[in-house]
């Protein structure tokens, strides 16, 4: 299964638009998308799913324990051919402590994706 994380720097940069983007041309070339909005979202989710022609699932640790986000991540994604994460707030945004709801690495770790590097033009 093909993971891909988008996150950014900070919030407000441009995930959604561009998960959107990618979510909509990888569909219209006929792959399957899985689409993921990581935290409580509800406006995002449905862009997203709008976009991949399937409905796009929460990844909330608020609510969610690592176990039912691993699992809701492994059956919703069984037949995708790409499982697409789109972040909130950005790759580094409540990283302390590591354990912390919006900390990337429990996210990254309970669904089995790297977590990115990326290289920032400003």
């Amino acid at each position: 299964m093909t993971r891909l994380l988008i996150s950014a720097a900070h919030k407000s940069s441009g995930k959604t638009t561009l998960s959107i983007g990618l979510c909509r041309a990888l569909a219209d070339r006929g792959l399957t998308v899985q689409p993921f909005k990581k935290g409580p979202d509800y406006i995002d989710p449905m862009w997203l799913g709008d976009a991949a022609g399937r409905p796009c699932y929460n990844l909330d640790f608020q609510t969610q324990t690592p176990e039912e986000i691993r699992n809701l991540v492994a059956c919703r994604a069984m037949d995708a051919g790409l499982s697409l994460i789109e972040g909130n707030k950005g790759l580094y945004d409540g990283m302390a402590p590591v354990a912390s709801p919006g900390a990337w690495h429990p996210c990254c770790s309970a669904t089995s994706t790297s977590i990115p590097r990326y290289a920032s033009a400003a």
